[in-house]
């Protein structure tokens, strides 16, 4: 995975925030955007990125099992998912079918 930069300022970025698309650090969020709230996002690693009617979509494989779910693209190509997205789709799976969160944040 590529680092993450900000649009605004160049800084690298460990904890994205989003706005129309581009990445953000914290500071500069609340200058492009003052009614932001901080959400955190996870970088996965995926196979394929998909645009479809206005929201992206990751698919990721874990075990045997291939995943695909909503999230963002920084600038660098990388995607991201906020951390309650994953837990909330991870709850809908069921029994070995579950995502193993941990393994997907190193």
């Amino acid at each position: 995975m590529k680092p993450c930069y900000c649009t605004l300022c160049g800084e690298q970025l460990t904890a994205p925030q989003f706005f129309e698309g581009n990445a953000y650090g914290w500071s500069c969020i609340k200058k492009v955007n003052p009614s932001a709230k901080k959400q955190k996002y996870i970088q996965i690693s995926v196979l394929k990125i998909e645009y479809r009617r206005n929201h992206i979509f990751g698919t990721f494989r874990q075990g045997r099992y291939t995943y695909t779910m909503q999230g963002k693209v920084d600038n660098q190509g990388n995607f991201w998912v906020t951390e309650k997205s994953l837990v909330d789709f991870n709850r809908q799976l069921s029994g070995q079918r579950k995502i193993n969160i941990e393994s997907l944040l190193g």
